[in-house]
């Protein structure tokens, strides 16, 4: 009973001094604290539940994916080693991030100590801005294949597109288990601020750093992904009005040789020969490939915007808003739901190639129906 009370005393104090001494140094909910206001006990279940089940599709998903590229040729090339990345990283997270997430939120509280709370934190960060990262890298891929496609092709060499793989890794990995794990080490204060209860990275209290890391690792990738768009979807246009051009001046000679042709045919002589048309067949499959490029890139893209945005411009909010960060329903339930938001990107994955590529569509098929026969 004592235990009790001195924990809903610590609660207590910890949201007066939250709602008291607020200010822009010291912003950004926790992922997971305890608090006073616990959700109700249905809305806990229904939250596991969901939980749950999002996670056992994410995972589920994503190893269809990664069976999917080993077991078809057509799917294994290097342009797709980047899709292949992006579904480890999407499986990670419906292993590690989702599973833990839900049990915090569930129990309201972190039950599993600082450490692990820690190792949890900074593999989170490291999956999801490896995440980001291949993202953009898809989005350059398209880009390169569209605007400089025989120079990007001599380039594009199966060693240098897993190098490029390895590095949306290891950064993430090194900016986050760094700045996580050895946070008390570098900045010399202990983890003190902190129970074992709550579970948030330290340097989340530095609203400055904060505000600078969102925008540096999303805001500005961001950007560069719809400026990169943008060249895309204008290369695409110019090629389709080109193979729609030379698609109605093979129609007018078509039509022009079918008017001549009864008078070519009585002055018909042994050196006539057919007219070829292979320059407009390859402007055709240039714009061929254009398209598929845009359409992979627009649904991709577009999932990841309508995913990670809400959580990002959150975190702006929050940081200058003090009567928001006041509010429970805008600093705890809001944040849950656009922090999970994000994770739901992960799940969607699976479905975006299949929308984009008919060759992923097809392998899907064939093992859901356990067909290996064409793979």
């Amino acid at each position: 009973m004592v235990e009790q009370l001195s924990f809903i005393f610590f609660n207590e104090s910890l949201i007066f001094y939250n709602l008291t001494n607020y200010n822009i140094q010291e912003s950004s909910s926790a992922i997971l604290v305890s608090s006073s206001h616990p959700y109700p006990i249905q809305v806990n279940i229904a939250l596991a539940v969901i939980g749950t089940f999002t996670s056992l599709l994410t995972i589920s998903g994503n190893v269809l994916v990664l069976v999917s590229f080993f077991v078809d040729r057509q799917i294994r090339q290097p342009t797709n080693y980047f899709i292949f990345s992006l579904a480890i990283s999407d499986f990670l997270i419906g292993c590690i991030s989702m599973p833990f997430l839900t049990l915090g939120i569930y129990k309201n509280q972190w039950v599993l100590g600082s450490f692990l709370c820690d190792i949890w934190l900074s593999l989170d960060y490291t999956v999801c801005l490896a995440s980001i990262y291949t993202v953009l890298l898809i989005t350059v891929d398209r880009f390169c294949s569209v605007k400089i496609p025989a120079k990007y092709r001599n380039w594009r060499t199966k060693k240098r597109i897993i190098f490029l793989v390895l590095l949306t890794w290891f950064v993430p990995a090194l900016i986050f288990f760094i700045s996580t794990m050895g946070y008390p080490l570098y900045s010399k204060k202990s983890n003190l601020s902190l129970s074992d209860l709550q579970c948030d990275v330290q340097w989340n209290k530095n609203a400055y750093f904060n505000l600078g890391l969102t925008i540096g690792y999303f805001w500005v990738t961001l950007l560069v992904m719809f400026i990169l768009y943008f060249f895309i979807y204008q290369v695409a246009s110019d090629l389709e009005k080109r193979s729609k051009a030379n698609a109605k001046k093979v129609s007018t000679i078509i039509e022009e040789n079918r008017i001549l042709l009864p008078i070519a045919e009585q002055n018909k002589t042994p050196t006539s020969t057919p007219t070829k048309s292979k320059p407009c067949s390859r402007n055709s499959g240039t714009s061929s490939k254009a398209r598929k490029a845009l359409r992979t890139i627009t649904v991709i893209m577009g999932a990841f915007v309508i995913c990670w945005t809400p959580w990002h411009v959150h975190t702006i909010i929050q940081t200058f808003c003090k009567t928001c960060r006041e509010s429970i329903v805008f600093n705890t339930y809001l944040f849950h739901a656009c922090y999970f938001l994000c994770y739901l990107n992960s799940p969607i994955n699976p479905f975006c190639y299949a929308l984009a590529n008919r060759q992923f569509k097809k392998t899907y098929t064939r093992l859901l129906r356990c067909d290996f026969r064409q793979l």
